[in-house]
């Protein structure tokens, strides 16, 4: 059955590659939000802080840059 369709044209092929290359590319995205997601919910509790702090406190500088 197989033989009576003949051999795979070229646009088969390149066919082929594009999907396997849009797959990959979807799997890497989805491997890529799945660690970051990972590193938002294991981060510790002492980073967020720090990091709101340091937003806090810039904040603040940066209000009274302007009134001088």
């Amino acid at each position: 059955m197989l033989a009576s369709l003949g051999p795979p044209r070229r646009d088969d092929a390149g066919q082929a590659l594009t999907e396997y290359a849009i797959l990959l590319a979807l799997v890497a995205g989805l491997n890529w939000l799945e660690r970051l997601t990972h590193t938002i919910t294991e981060a510790p509790l002492s980073a967020w802080l720090v990091g709101a702090a340091v937003v806090v406190v810039a904040g603040f500088a940066f209000r009274g840059m302007g009134r001088r």
